[in-house]
């Protein structure tokens, strides 16, 4: 029978509580937090703070520390399960584990109280606390933990534990509720009331002191009041909670309760049981499974779900009303309450507020009214009814129902009395009209003649009938004694005082500054006795705001004055109320509006001082005063130092759990561990904005520091002293925490103390005495010795230097002499690489003697001529000619990796020219050509006269090759064999005897490979024998580019560096090698990988252009081709992102330089690459990097097979890893 009256009981209430009525409330601002903020896996079980305000939270992988500035994890095995005692200890369990957690050096750490190896009780379900005794529970077997030891109470019995403050309550299944004391179970006031047919699952205290009871067996609430009574408690939402099963409750600052559910997300509802808000995974959630929750003491909420963790901003007296949490669609126009039944006009019509709550909870709060498709702009009470203005005409509004009165387009209306009739104006497209209402009929009079403009916004005063303009100005109509449509319309503007160039104005009516007008230089007020407008210097105008753009600006019961704002001078927003004390003060803030900066403010409604309503671009946002606890600097936005850390790594200080912020203790420092780094968090929990920081060292810093989103402060080499380290915060609200201290003292150096100081001086005065006495003594012996050094010197400097003008006077004339001692132009230089030939005919002092003279002469300048016409085909030196010998030398003064290639050509083509003009004279003369390769001496050389000649071991062997040939042959040694034996075809000599140097391998230069000649012949070098010759620069220029890039390139380019270049060449030539390209097109490839990221020497941006440019100018003066360099420019540009190749080449360009993208170590790579970006603020955190190089691999494909068959399984398991960072 109970029973039955009890269920009965419940229908009655539930039918009652459908009746009720309901206060508009929203939802709390949200910010989520998932796996790429916390490092962590999604699922979180629990979450508790501890009495420093540091947040707990037991995940998949362990207890999670935040404090607002990162995230520190401790590993425990299982589900962890989390409460915080009375003296601040945090304990835990998980699977077959039972601890507490423990601080050391800062960092969390573990006391396990019970291992996995030592007991098998299994999951850990709960842990609760009362005084010292903690409590811990599986699904079946309760234990205590108290004076280091633990009891087991319960053993294999079904049952529920639950914590209320400091008690604690147990329920086993089917028996009556009972409280446990040092572990003992008792009966109290609570059990008694409890019937045994209520099963209890969870319970919390109200703001009044009662009782809120979770009932499993009956799915409700019951309310144990402090008479000893249990009655029913019914919820709007005890059919939502029953169908998505209940998790967790909590009771806010204000008294109201938030419960979370395993399937529908967060419900809250206020200390009567009536609808709040319903907040899921449709309108901010991630997930709808909520494990636990916990309300901190700021009066936020902090979820702990299957998908993360979410912070609720419960706190705020803001409360969000958008599409969808409520069925609000469009950006809010106008707002306006009537009859008690709340009216929003948006861009897409006019809605309601409706009361009614089904029985899946109320998420369309806002019902659209049907009749009005379009921009619904203003809404206003006239004679005791409610009129819309919209884009479509006028309407009236009644009981959420809509009938059109007046077609046309208008934005606003204002009633005004002129001649003792009262007329409705109405600005819109067509200008200013007026019209009489009656009742439900419309009279429309008329539009104003003479002001055909559209009118924006219209006020009446005093002084007539202002009309604010979209782009045409600001008019100003007086009427007379009666309604007169072709009145005068008077247009101001910049000759009335009003700013140069404005067009749009906007006009507001106050009842305290008048009318005042908002343009794009600031706000302006009307002075009737001067006729000119004037800037406004009240309230609206302090230092940089007499420019600030008002959007809209609106007056409450009291006065005050509530407004939007913009500041021309950036991209900034501020919303506020400027509130006036009575005695011609006033005072503004803007703090409680901080989240709405970023909000673009459509138009405000004051309804009194307590509840304001803002419409925006996005949302409908709701103000209630009072209405929660204030966010405030109070003690519970607490902002404490972590660690102290001194000569690097050394910790001096580091936070535990009995963390003060009063900490008188002086800590001591060496003076060798004078650099000092302090780690802080500012404990201001907020879902929007940084928190900042100042810092100040007393006997250091003169003042506080600027604002700093950086949570960590250096100070390097501080002298020795007493200095005290402060530290404050500043939460996005703009309030302040208290103030952090730690003191210390740097001790002085050792050679700085009092006793150092004393020795000092005590060893001055012997040193003193000591050396005064010593000076005396050789002095005299010094002196002595010294005079006799300076005439000795100075009679051999007189004598060299006669020697020396002499010996110079007779090498060269004197104004050589001048001239090398004026420019230094005569000194000699080495070069490492010369080749050096030596032609000499054969019996010519026979020819000689036999041969007329000026034949002999014609004949050698031809062939000396020919000669040089060859050399300088080859950039060749000439060195001289000495009767029939010609000498020459290839490497100088420019240096290069192909003389000995070009010198033993030149060779060949020396005997051949021989021969050509052995046909057309009579003279048959045959050659000997010796050629060797090595280091020689360059400078200048003569008696008489200045000549140019080199010296060097390599001169001699040259000429030793040249008397060890055979006439019409190129005798090379083996060094230059050694450079060409890839160009030409050589026959080995084997070793000869040479005068002076021994047995010495020589060969000769019979022709060209055939495979390099053209046709075969030996003869002329093909295109394939160029390459090879340009492949031996290669090196070269290779080493010059590294060396100007080691030197010119930024030092911060991590990825783009000597090392991305290197690689590069490296991936051209295996790709290149693999794909079968040609030898030249390898050449290519190799030079465009040197050169494709030199660019980055002048610009980050465009580099490959840049690039592009300095390869044709290097490649250029070794002798590439216009063709050549213009393939390397094509293959250099085709690496742009994105990549668009147009040929094998250039594919295989493409695939080396993203050859990271597929290799095991791309995760350090991309984080260079990542740190290159970021300094050059090109991106702006890691997850957005993450997330783009996902996207960005995703759509990469590579070209050539060789890099899809080694490149693409990589690529797949990069993609895996970031898959899991984002």
């Amino acid at each position: 029978m109970k029973r039955k009256l009890l269920l009965l009981s419940i229908f009655l209430l539930a039918v009652v509580s459908a009746f009720a009525q309901y206060n508009e409330c929203g939802i709390p601002q949200l910010r989520n937090f998932g796996p790429a903020d916390y490092r962590q896996e999604s699922q979180n079980f629990c979450v508790v703070q501890d009495k420093n305000s540091l947040m707990y939270f037991g995940n998949t992988n362990g207890v999670m520390e935040f404090d607002n500035e990162k995230w520190d994890i401790v590993k425990i095995p299982g589900r962890p399960a989390m409460a915080v005692s009375d003296d601040n200890e945090i304990y835990f369990g998980g699977y077959n584990t039972f601890g507490r957690l423990l601080y050391q050096n800062g960092h969390m750490g573990l006391v396990l109280f019970v291992r996995d190896s030592e007991e098998n009780f299994g999951q850990v379900k709960k842990v609760v606390t009362s005084g010292h005794d903690v409590y811990f529970c599986t699904e079946t077997n309760l234990y205590m933990f108290a004076d280091s030891s633990i009891t087991k109470l319960i053993d294999e019995e079904p049952f529920r534990l639950m914590s209320l403050g400091d008690s604690v309550y147990v329920q086993k299944r089917n028996a009556s509720l009972r409280r446990l004391v040092h572990g003992v179970f008792e009966a109290d006031d609570l059990c008694a009331a409890i019937a045994d047919s209520i099963s209890i699952s969870d319970m919390i205290r109200t703001k009044e002191n009662k009782i809120l009871l979770r009932d499993n067996r009956n799915s409700c609430f019951w309310l144990y009041s402090n008479d000893g009574t249990v009655s029913y408690f019914p919820t709007d939402f005890d059919r939502y909670i029953t169908n998505n099963y209940y998790s967790c409750i909590g009771m806010l600052h204000d008294g109201n309760f938030v419960v979370g559910t395993h399937g529908g997300g967060l419900v809250s509802f206020d200390s009567e049981g009536k609808y709040r808000y319903l907040l899921n995974s449709s309108n901010g959630l991630k997930t709808n499974e909520i494990n636990d929750l916990c309300v901190d003491n700021q009066g936020k909420v902090w979820l702990a779900t299957e998908n993360g963790i979410s912070l609720l901003e419960t706190n705020s007296e803001l409360s969000f009303f958008n599409a969808s949490s409520s069925g609000l669609r469009g950006a809010v126009l106008t707002i306006k309450r009537y009859h008690g039944q709340l009216y929003v006009g948006t861009t897409v019509g006019l809605f309601g507020y409706v009361n009614h709550v089904g029985p899946g909870g109320a998420i369309n709060t806002f019902r659209y009214i049907r009749g009005m498709h379009d921009n619904c702009w203003n809404l206003n009470i006239y004679d005791g009814k409610l009129y819309a203005v919209a884009n479509e005409g006028l309407f009236l509004v009644d009981d959420m129902s809509l009938t059109k009165l007046l077609d046309g387009s208008f934005f606003s209306m204002r009633s005004v009395t002129i001649a003792g009739n009262d007329y409705i104006m109405l600005g819109g497209r067509q200008g200013l009209t007026f019209v009489k209402i009656s009742g439900n009929k419309v009279e429309k009079i008329g539009a104003l003649d003479n002001m055909r403009f559209i009118a924006r916004t219209v006020v009446s005063d005093s002084y007539g009938i202002w009309i604010g303009t979209n782009r045409d100005g600001l008019f100003h109509v007086a009427m007379g004694d009666s309604l007169d449509l072709s009145v005068k319309v008077v247009q101001y503007g910049e000759d009335d005082s009003l700013p140069h160039g404005f067009d749009w104005i906007d006009v507001f009516p106050t009842r305290r500054l008048g009318t005042v007008f908002s343009t794009s230089e600031g706000l302006y007020r009307y002075d009737n006795s001067t006729k000119k407008f004037y800037k406004d210097s009240s309230c609206f105008c302090s230092g940089s705001r007499c420019s600030t753009v008002y959007g809209y600006i609106s007056e409450d019961m009291n006065d005050n004055i509530w407004y939007s704002c913009s500041f021309s001078d950036a991209y900034e927003r501020e919303v506020g109320v400027i509130r006036f004390d009575g005695k011609g003060g006033y005072s503004r803030e803007t703090s409680s509006f901080a989240q709405m900066e970023e909000s673009v403010v459509e138009t405000i409604y004051p309804e009194g001082d307590s509840v304001v309503w803002f419409g925006t671009s996005d949302a409908l946002i709701k103000y209630s005063k009072g209405n929660h606890a204030s966010i405030t600097g109070d003690s519970a936005f607490v902002c404490m130092i972590r660690k102290v850390t001194v000569a690097g790594d050394s910790i001096i200080y580091a936070f535990d759990l009995n963390y003060s912020e009063s900490n008188d203790i002086v800590h001591k420092i060496r003076y060798q561990d004078r650099n000092i780094r302090f780690e802080v968090a500012g404990l201001s929990y907020n879902t929007f904005g940084d928190t900042y920081y100042q810092y100040r060292l007393e006997g250091f810093d003169d003042d506080w520091s600027d604002w700093t989103t950086d949570s960590y402060k250096e100070y390097i080499s501080l002298s020795e002293g007493s200095y005290k380290f402060m530290v404050r915060s500043r939460n996005g609200y703009g309030y302040m925490s208290n103030i952090a201290e730690f003191s210390f003292e740097v001790s002085p150096p050792y050679y700085r103390t009092a006793l150092a100081y004393i020795l000092y001086v005590l060893s001055f005065v012997v040193i003193f005495i000591l050396v005064l006495a010593w000076r005396n003594i050789v002095h005299s012996k010094e002196k002595y010795r010294l005079e006799k050094l300076v005439e000795m010197r100075t009679n051999e400097l007189v004598m060299q230097k006669e020697q020396t003008e002499n010996l110079v006077k007779k090498l060269l004339p004197q104004n050589a002499v001048d001239e090398l001692q004026r420019t230094g132009n005569a000194k000699s230089q080495k070069y490492e690489m010369v080749t050096v030939l030596f032609s000499d005919i054969q019996g010519f002092t026979k020819i000689a003697a036999t041969t007329n003279p000026e034949e002999l002469i014609k004949y050698l300048n031809e062939l000396f001529v020919s000669f040089d016409n060859i050399i300088s085909k080859y950039n060749i030196e000439k060195i001289k000619t000495i009767g029939d010998a010609y000498m020459c030398a290839g490497g100088m003064p420019n240096r290069d990796a192909t003389n000995p290639v070009e010198v033993v050509l030149a060779g060949m083509e020396m005997q051949k020219a021989l021969d050509d003009l052995n046909r057309n004279h009579d003279l048959k003369m045959k050659m000997r050509v010796g050629i060797h390769t090595g280091p020689v001496v360059a400078g200048i050389v003569g008696a008489q006269k200045i000549e140019y000649d080199i010296w060097g071991d390599t001169v001699n062997i040259a000429s030793r090759m040249e008397s060890h040939g055979e006439v019409g042959r190129v005798n090379i040694s083996e060094e230059t064999y050694r450079h060409v034996k890839e160009f030409f075809n050589c026959e080995n000599r084997g070793l000869m005897n040479v005068k002076n140097k021994g047995e010495m391998e020589m060969y000769y230069a019979n022709g060209i490979l055939e495979e390099l000649s053209e046709n075969g012949d030996g003869i002329t070098p093909n295109h394939l024998f160029n390459v090879r010759k340009q492949s031996l620069n290669f090196s070269l220029i290779q080493e010059e580019i590294l060396a100007q890039m080691q030197r010119d390139l930024p030092k911060n380019l991590y990825y783009h560096n000597l090392k991305h270049t290197t690689d590069a060449i490296y991936r051209v030539t295996d790709i290149g090698t693999k794909e079968n390209v040609s030898e030249e097109d390898l050449l290519l490839l190799r030079c465009a990988a040197l050169f494709h990221d030199s660019g980055f020497m002048a610009s980050y941006d465009n580099n490959e252009e840049i690039g592009a440019r300095l390869a044709h100018q290097t490649l250029a003066k070794y002798k590439f081709s216009r063709e050549q360099i213009d393939i390397i420019k094509g293959i250099i540009n085709a690496t742009k992102v994105p990549q668009n190749p147009h040929n094998l080449l250039e594919e295989i360009m493409c695939d080396a330089d993203l050859d990271y993208l597929g290799r095991p170590d791309f995760i350090p790579i991309s984080q260079n690459l990542f740190r290159e970006l970021f300094e050059r603020g090109k991106i702006d955190s890691i997850e957005q990097w993450n997330k783009m190089q996902y996207k960005f691999i995703t759509q990469h494909h590579y070209f050539t097979e060789t890099a899809k068959r080694s490149g693409e399984p990589g690529k797949q398991q990069v993609l895996k890893e970031l898959k899991e960072l984002i």
